[in-house]
């Protein structure tokens, strides 16, 4: 496969990748984090930049977005054939001028949350704060939307060398161009800590990942530490030691010790529920003992929008939110003009008010042609089936709805099965903490209406953000948190999920809304 060369105009950096790449990887690998909150299929047109070159031919899909942008693609649908050029201006830098200004001689540290879909960094300054430094999709999403997809091409040395060489490259790019912006030299960071599940922190630490896909799931190595920066790719950061939050299982990895570390170091020690929300569902149970369980659950991309047919993540133009007023429902969106997608908390508002409304049925199909909804939606057909139009160009479809009912169905047969285990019914449990990017602007009666989690009748609810993140960044400045999270660790038992017939019933079960409506 012959190499491409792609140069940033007008300061003429220049790099090399493998032909058929996708432009915005190359710029990702290259330092340039183009915004694509559509998760990279073209329908936001947020990823529009000044290309030219041996680009692929635009896709219809495309060619819609860029008509009246001459000179411009989408990063995120054009592949390399050759020599590409890309104007990189401000535009594509957004984050340099959101900084706060800051003492150049402080030292911090560097905490990094690998998630299946996206990736977030943050500086951690002292104990009490951090500064975001970015938020981009995982540039190993071309090899699957899933850790199984991914572990099954790691089966080719070369992919999963591949995959590692991404991941790293995009975390040190991006993180060296924000310190750049904020005036940080890389000597100042003296500590790094990685957070994610096992399969992304196996990848970024360049350890074999197929024990994790195949019977009997090992995970060998659960403290991965003794890495130099070199080791993994951050040798611009010499400085600094580098380690990972603590792995229970091939399962249920840092991010889900972790994050519940934060909450267990708190004081939160029986009758708790625990659930992180994202392309995997991490779910803890303390019962009334102090017996800690955990398992983790495949519930796919649908709450992050990344399998959704209109969905994004977070970005101008995305719906957050949806309501009835007067019978007509109505959204909430990001900055200003059309809407361009759903996030995952618009679709569980919109499957819930069209639910209520008649729209969808109990198990979870679209009604019938003609069938009233609230205004502006309406029920239209198609070569590919029924769908919702719901305002402009957004339409919500039979396959959106099934892959929202498979996350639901897969969060709430876990979660009942591991209360049961535990031998905590769910009226036992006090508090429920509910993490994870979509836990922070979620409707709670709206999730709770569709069932994702079993009902709590006696419990406090906590909602909270990106927990793993957090954790690993106070581990950047907390000598003893690393530590603690480790002793919580080894009090955790995880309880198997593959292979469980009990949860494979439940799952089933729960596939339908009415029963937990």
């Amino acid at each position: 496969m012959k190499s491409c060369t792609v140069t940033l105009l007008p300061r003429s950096e220049a790099a090399d990748f493998p032909e058929e790449t996708i432009l915005m990887d190359a710029l990702a690998e290259m330092g340039v984090m183009v915004p694509s909150p559509c998760g990279g299929r073209g329908l936001c047109g947020k990823c529009l930049v000044r290309a030219s070159g041996n680009l692929s031919q635009p896709s219809d899909t495309e060619d819609r977005i860029i008509t009246g942008h001459e000179g411009h693609r989408l990063a995120c649908q054009a592949s390399l054939n050759g020599n590409v050029q890309v104007v990189y201006d401000e535009s594509l830098r957004r984050e340099a001028r959101c900084y706060p200004p800051l003492d150049p001689s402080k030292r911090a540290g560097l905490a990094v949350d690998i998630g299946t879909t996206s990736v977030q960094v943050s500086l951690k300054i002292s104990k009490d704060e951090s500064i975001p430094l970015g938020d981009f999709l995982n540039p190993q999403r071309r090899y699957g939307h899933d850790v199984i997809s991914r572990i099954a091409a790691a089966r080719n040395k070369k992919t999963a060398d591949d995959m590692t060489r991404r991941i790293r490259n995009a975390i040190k790019t991006s993180t060296l161009r924000a310190l750049e912006a904020i005036g940080l030299r890389t000597d100042r960071i003296d500590r790094i800590v990685i957070s994610g599940n096992t399969t992304m922190l196996y990848f970024f630490f360049g350890l074999d990942v197929s024990p994790l896909g195949t019977h009997p799931y090992r995970a060998e190595c659960l403290d991965l530490s003794g890495f130099r920066p070199a080791d993994v790719g951050m040798e611009d950061f010499a400085c600094a030691e580098i380690e990972s939050m603590p792995i229970l299982s091939a399962f249920v990895g840092g991010d889900a010790v972790s994050g519940f570390s934060l909450y267990y170091s708190d004081g939160l020690k029986k009758n708790t529920f625990y659930i992180d929300l994202g392309t995997n569902g991490e779910i803890v149970v303390v019962n009334s003992r102090g017996e800690i369980r955990a398992a983790s659950c495949a519930m796919g991309p649908a709450l992050e929008g990344m399998n959704i047919s209109c969905g994004m993540s977070a970005g101008d133009g995305v719906i957050t939110h949806a309501r009835l007023e007067g019978g007509t429902m109505v959204y909430d969106m990001m900055g200003e003009g059309d809407p361009a997608g759903l996030s995952g908390t618009a679709l569980i508002d919109i499957v819930s008010l069209l639910l209520e409304s008649g729209g969808i049925t109990y198990r979870g199909t679209i009604a019938v042609p003609g069938y009233v909804l609230p205004a502006p939606s309406e029920i239209v057909t198609s070569g590919k089936g029924k769908s919702v139009r719901l305002w402009g160009r957004l339409f919500l479809t039979q396959g959106d709805l099934r892959n929202l009912q498979l996350a639901k169905g897969a969060s709430f047969a876990a979660s009942q099965l591991l209360l049961e285990v535990s031998e905590c019914g769910a009226e036992k449990i006090e508090r429920v903490i509910i993490a994870g990017a979509l836990g922070r602007n979620l409707d709670m009666e709206n999730f709770r209406r569709l069932g994702f989690i079993p009902e709590f009748p006696n419990a406090e609810y906590i909602i909270t953000g990106n927990a793993s993140l957090e954790a690993a960044a106070l581990a950047c400045r907390k000598d003893n948190f690393l530590k603690r999270a480790r002793e919580i660790r080894d009090r955790m038992t995880e309880v198997p999920l593959a292979g469980s017939d009990d949860f494979r019933r439940g799952f089933i079960d729960a596939l339908e809304f009415a029963p937990h409506a």
